[in-house]
Parts: C-alpha cells; sequence; structure tokens
C-alpha cells in the first residue's frame, strides 16, 4: 500500500511539472499571437472552393 501511495505521489509530481511546462509554453504562445499585427492585408489568401476568397468581417 505505501508503494503505491508513492508511486502515485511520484506520477502526481510528475504531472504538475508537465502542467506547468504547458501552461508556460501556453502563455508564451498566447503573447507571440497578441503582439501580431492583426492586419488582414498581410494574411494569406483562401485556396480551394473554386478559388472563393474568404470574406472580410
Amino acid at each position: 500500500l505505501l508503494d503505491r501511495f508513492n508511486d502515485m505521489s511520484r506520477q502526481h509530481d510528475s504531472d504538475h511539472k508537465t502542467i506547468e511546462k504547458l501552461t508556460a509554453e501556453l502563455t508564451t504562445l498566447r503573447n507571440q499571437l497578441a503582439s501580431q499585427d492583426g492586419d488582414t492585408k498581410d494574411r494569406f489568401r483562401a485556396t480551394g472552393g473554386n478559388a472563393a476568397e474568404m470574406p472580410d468581417f
């Protein structure tokens, strides 16, 4: 029983570290996205659908 508890505790610690790492990566990506220019003229045109373009909203 004690071994199972120790295994679960180690797994919890590992999961916690993974969650912290992923949270940091997500924060970095959000900051990068927020700092990008929102000008639609610099975006790629939509392709497919008989070359129909996406409407501007």
